[in-house]
């Protein structure tokens, strides 16, 4: 078993880092995986690991050729099975790429599923007490600016986290938001805010939609195709 690792290490380390002539492409390769940034922006220190750490793998290999590791069974079993699974994520990436996905789908499928590429900048106030909230429903109703009104009740009143902040939580997106908040924040329209409590694992809550954000078609479109395209290209495999 020892042995076997110590082949498979070596194999894995060829296939992915050992290139005598494209040293570059493995630095920045390397640099990535150790800094998570290009190799040219390495301090020299960083710079001197990388290329010695590059240097130790081609001397490890060398040493592999050099005492006919390539003439081990356990290698040979290793590569045979290692160019089966290539040859099969060659084949199957290659099916996958020839997938078209035409304009009209990307159209349709942003049309049926818009609440996802939707956010709204909402508001919130919490209370353990229900009836608690009720009058605070009536404040925000003789009130001129209910956002302003909502924001200075939730300093007050609010047991949210975000309470100290007027209840502010940004721009949230349907997924984002526990059940039932989302619902209810994506049933209000831009000013508006819920007119009766509603229970999450928080407490019982108000919401106050501010502002609604749409992402633009162009914008979100890749990731669309990249969907459909997979949607697909599970459909095809699974009929294999």
């Amino acid at each position: 078993m020892k042995k076997f690792t110590i082949v498979l290490w070596i194999v894995c380390s060829v296939s992915s880092a050992y290139a005598e002539n494209n040293t570059t492409e493995e630095l920045e390769k390397m640099s990535f995986q150790e800094y998570s940034k290009s190799y040219e922006k390495l301090n020299k220190i960083q710079k001197t690991h990388i290329q010695e750490k590059l240097a130790k793998i081609e001397r490890v290999y060398k040493m592999a050729m050099e005492h006919n590791v390539t003439q081990m069974q356990v290698y040979k079993d290793t590569m045979y099975k290692a160019q089966r699974s290539i040859a099969m994520n060659t084949y199957l990436a290659s099916q996958r790429e020839k997938i078209v996905i035409r304009q009209d789908e990307i159209e349709a499928y942003y049309k049926n599923h818009i609440r996802d590429y939707t956010s709204v900048h909402a508001y919130t106030i919490v209370s353990e007490d229900k009836e608690a909230l009720k009058p605070l429903l009536q404040l925000l109703a003789k009130s001129k600016n209910r956002l302003e009104a909502f924001k200075k009740l939730a300093i007050k009143h609010s047991k949210h986290p975000r309470a100290k902040k007027g209840g502010d939580l940004g721009f949230v997106g349907f997924r984002t938001m526990a059940a039932p908040f989302g619902a209810k924040a994506f049933m209000l329209k831009e000013g508006e805010y819920t007119q009766n409590p509603f229970k999450t694992t928080l407490g019982w809550h108000l919401v106050y939609v501010d502002e609604i954000r749409i992402a633009p078609l162009e914008k979100v479109k890749k990731n669309i195709a990249y969907t459909l395209r997979m949607e697909k290209y599970r459909a095809w495999f699974q009929k294999i």
